[in-house]
């Protein structure tokens, strides 16, 4: 478990990383957790339910190493196919869904597949229908929801990039920042992951079903960490410098790049059925949610727009101290240790203590943001980040500081640890 270092500990950060595995909770509600009706998941007549992946055990009907789908089944002995055995070639769920279905056409395998539309009808003995039925049932899910999720980036992309030239006329008029392309990409491919993980608090527009999908994707990902590094390579090549004046034209131009990555990770699910299995076996999938995401979708490019304002920040002066496990009133009478001053609080919801300290309600935190040619007056910056919606305070300052205490700095926005855990780093940090 997390522990807060001792209240008299100040650590300077630049801003500004994010650590999935935070100390704090997040503000979205643990949506696995449904109230609902017993369910008879062997009906296939009932609506879907989430339950079902593990009443039904079907990581032990696909997997099983003795009696398993994937163990079982025939291969063809030649080009023909037939009702009872899978090519060589094809992908295992394209097999999967031509058996379930009774006939060929059916292809989830990549992302924007043209043949990958639901079909609830099934060809099988009604005694492993329930089964067929929620493995079909998830293999459309999840095409769908890295189909519509790459749908959705042209959008995102364009909102990130509308703040762009705000940054530069407020934080960085030399255009001293400078980005790594892979980096710009990487940071905006995982949007989705990031809206649904701790920290993010104070998103506007933020529905239900996006936040359902985002949270369905992570702890899937988090099941089957192949799955982030074939869409998130550590080395990956694309390592060309970008001035932020140049982000525009450079990530137009790249967007096309974003289809190899979620066919990476697609692809693996499709082709690969331990990877599968651990992806599904959340059970997100298996219910009723509609995992879709319209082609627009608020929110989506706030971790995009995190990266491009908090690098702005670190690279022309702005650093930011904290004091940890500390009160309200420790901040206003300016206790030792504090940070305080004998400020006064302000703001929508008197969050600020006079011109330049942030407190975290949350997590009893006090943030002091100066910057190398202001050491004060920085609440003109603080409001027109939050009223332009260039990110969150939650996601600029306490994300920071759980990355640093945690020890995570350097390299690419998204590592995957070795125990599958995903974490996503929209900065660096400096001691």
């Amino acid at each position: 478990m997390c522990q807060p270092p001792p209240r008299s500990i100040l650590i300077t950060l630049v801003l500004i990383p994010f650590l999935l595995r935070s100390c704090y909770s997040s503000p979205i509600a643990d949506l696995a957790v449904e109230i609902r009706q017993a369910v008879d998941c062997y009906d296939v007549n009932t609506t879907f339910d989430t339950s079902c992946w593990e009443t039904l055990n079907l990581s032990g009907y696909l997997n099983d190493p003795e009696t398993g789908w994937n163990h079982t089944v025939p291969v063809c002995t030649g080009e023909d196919l037939d009702s009872t055995c899978c090519l060589s070639t094809e992908p295992w769920t394209t097999c999967y869904l031509r058996l379930a279905h009774g006939a060929p056409g059916a292809d989830c395998s990549e992302i924007n597949a043209q043949f990958c539309s639901y079909n609830p009808s099934l060809n099988v003995d009604p005694r492993i229908a329930p089964y067929v039925g929620y493995i079909v049932k998830n293999i459309y899910a999840i095409n769908d929801l890295f189909t519509t999720w790459y749908n959705a980036l042209q959008y995102a992309a364009n909102e990130a990039l509308s703040i762009v030239q705000q940054v530069i006329n407020e934080v960085d008029l030399p255009q001293n920042t400078n980005f790594i392309l892979r980096d710009i990409l990487f940071a905006l491919t995982v949007g989705l992951a990031y809206i649904a993980g701790p920290g993010t608090g104070g998103l506007t527009g933020l529905i239900f079903a996006t936040a359902f999908a985002g949270k369905a994707f992570l702890r899937g990902a988090n099941q089957a960490p192949t799955v982030a590094r074939g869409m998130w390579p550590a080395g990956t090549e694309s390592s060309i410098m970008i001035q932020i004046g140049d982000i525009e034209s450079e990530l137009n131009s790249a967007l096309g790049n974003t289809s190899t990555m979620f066919n990476s990770g697609l692809e693996l699910l499709m082709s690969d059925m331990p990877a599968f299995v651990d992806f599904a076996s959340t059970g997100m999938f298996s219910g009723s949610q509609d995992l879709s995401l319209p082609k627009e979708v608020d929110g989506l490019d706030i971790a995009l727009r995190t990266f491009i304002v908090s690098n702005a920040m670190s690279s022309n002066g702005w650093h930011a101290s904290v004091a940890v496990d500390v009160t309200r009133d420790d901040i206003a009478s300016n206790v030792a240790g504090s940070g305080g001053s004998d400020c006064s609080w302000h703001g929508p919801n008197d969050e600020f203590c006079g011109d330049y300290i942030w407190y975290s309600d949350a997590t009893m935190r006090a943030f002091t943001l100066t910057g190398t040619q202001n050491l004060n007056g920085t609440m003109q910056l603080l409001n027109d980040i939050l009223t332009s919606e260039w990110s969150t305070l939650p996601m600029l300052f306490d994300g920071a500081y759980n990355c640093t205490v945690a020890g995570f700095h350097g390299g690419p926005p998204v590592q995957i640890e070795p125990n599958g855990e995903l974490n996503m780093f929209l900065s660096d940090t400096v001691g």
